[in-house]
């Protein structure tokens, strides 16, 4: 009794359930969350509703925005809850795709996301004849990987804080589009463009980073300088003050030695 009781506690926490009295109405229309223009017509009896809780997702509601499934993360997985139990009345009464939609989009949030064995990148987006090409690798594979353009051999360096990212340098020596052929064997290709393609569209990219680095950089001298004015003239008085002994000092010295 007491697992029972703290598996309802569990999933209470994230999805509270509670209900609403419908009145004569006997069918809901349940759309998802991100597509609300397709309606699915369902009958429920005493319909259970879940409150929305933060950090959860809202999968499946109704013209009220009431919610009948949603999602949240748990450590590295994911968790699904939904209060629908006639979906089956979808598919017995013919309306096959809207049952498969209902459970495609349960299934699909709920399922583990496989990662690719590598992922490969080329920074930057534009690539130039005889300009270094910098490539990235990211794979949970041991040993050393090796990438290939053509027929030149690409060495990847290990991160030594991130082990599972390895980087690279090419040297493009043609335009047109280049094939890397991944260490798994799978090709990928980008486009190396000539020395003066896009030059438009690169110096205006230079121009407008420029000024965003000036928006986040503002010059400051000015304020120092000013700054530093106010101190001089702080300790302006103390320099004549201390002018002024010395030259008393000096005349007293005169003095005494005649």
């Amino acid at each position: 009794m007491n697992d029972e009781q703290n598996k309802a506690a569990f999933y209470s926490h994230f999805f509270p359930v509670y209900q609403l009295k419908q009145g004569n109405k006997a069918y809901s229309f349940i759309h998802t969350a991100i597509n609300d223009s397709s309606n699915f017509k369902i009958k429920i009896e005493e319909p259970a509703f879940i409150r929305y809780q933060p950090g959860t997702q809202i999968l499946l509601q109704d013209e009220q925005s009431t919610i009948f499934a949603s999602g949240a993360a748990y450590g590295n997985g994911k968790i699904v809850a939904t209060t629908l139990t006639n979906t089956y009345s979808l598919g017995l009464s013919g309306n096959t795709k809207a049952y498969q939609a209902i459970w495609s989009l349960l299934l699909q949030k709920a399922a583990k996301k496989i990662a690719p064995d590598e992922i490969w990148q080329t920074r930057p987006a534009f690539s130039f004849v005889n300009d270094p090409l910098q490539i990235q690798l990211e794979t949970s594979n041991t040993g050393i990987p090796q990438g290939q353009v053509g027929d030149s051999k690409i060495y990847l360096k290990q991160n030594s804080f991130l082990p599972w990212q390895w980087q690279g340098t090419y040297w493009p020596a043609e335009n047109g589009w280049q094939s890397l052929i991944q260490s798994n064997g799978e090709i990928d290709g980008w486009y190396v463009y000539k020395k003066n393609d896009w030059k438009k569209l690169l110096n205006f990219q230079k121009l407008k980073e420029t000024k965003q680095y000036a928006a986040l950089h503002p010059v400051t001298f000015t304020e120092h300088v000013n700054m530093n004015a106010g101190n001089l003239s702080a300790y302006l008085p103390l320099c004549f003050l201390i002018l002024f002994f010395i030259c008393c000092a000096f005349l007293w010295i005169e003095q005494k030695s005649r």
